[in-house]
């Protein structure tokens, strides 16, 4: 959020706007995740998918308009995205540099580096752009906000700088009402997101599995522990009818 080009907000906005997010999903990533501009899943914050497709997403006419508010020629925008080195990531960004090339006339460079290289640098923000993911530790919408988004937050290797955001932020964490916190973040997941604050949510992951006919017992639950396989936290349940 320091970068010189990126400080400029309707930038910010042309790039998600100009970024076919179920087309990314349909051919980069194969079907394989849920195409969104939500931050934080909605089983977590109680806001709808999709609550930010009209401000944030596709959007080709208001991703020009945005880039002519912006006030930069598509010539002079210098940007790289940075990204691990492998097949489906080199898929993906070359998707991102068609789209930003295709509907923005922007010529966005290419890095990409081994996964150790890119932590190294994410957690020295040596970057302008980079793609990356969260993976909650518990299942609370306070966990996809608390360290990563405010402006002195642990893990806020964007440098999001929003005072509204902290005030909400620091009020949920105490907040003993549980649903008039979970609207704070409600909130500060709107702050963040209005303005492509740092993040341009892409999707949420899907998790894939198959289980044989026989077994039963593997119910699903909100532990976290549960996004690898339904039911692991409890395989004293699962049941199988084969001898």
């Amino acid at each position: 959020m320091d970068d010189p080009q990126l400080k400029n907000k309707d930038l910010r906005m042309a790039l998600s706007q100009a970024t076919d997010r179920v087309t990314l999903n349909k051919v980069p990533n194969k079907g394989a995740h849920v195409p969104t501009t939500n931050w934080i899943p909605p089983d977590r914050s109680g806001t709808k998918l999709g609550t930010y497709d009209a401000s944030i997403g596709f959007d080709v006419a208001k991703a020009k308009a945005s880039l002519t508010a912006s006030k930069i020629a598509s010539a002079d925008v210098k940007l790289t995205l940075l990204l691990v080195d492998s097949p489906t990531n080199k898929a993906i960004g070359e998707f991102l540099q068609s789209e930003w090339k295709k509907h923005l006339g922007i010529d966005v460079k290419l890095e990409f580096v081994d996964s150790k290289t890119r932590s190294a640098r994410f957690n020295a923000t040596q970057f302008q752009m980079v793609t990356g993911g969260w993976q909650e530790d518990y299942p609370d919408p306070e966990n996809w906000m608390i360290g990563l988004w405010e402006s002195k937050g642990s893990i806020n290797k964007t440098k999001t700088n929003i005072p509204a955001l902290d005030d909400l932020i620091s009020k949920a964490k105490f907040n003993q009402s549980d649903e008039t916190r979970r609207q704070q973040y409600r909130d500060t997941e709107k702050l963040l997101l209005d303005g492509v604050n740092g993040i341009a949510p892409l999707w949420h992951t899907g998790n894939h599995r198959l289980v044989k006919p026989y077994i039963s017992g593997m119910k699903e639950s909100k532990r976290p522990g549960d996004t690898f396989v339904a039911g692991d936290w409890n395989p004293e349940n699962w049941k199988t009818t084969k001898k």
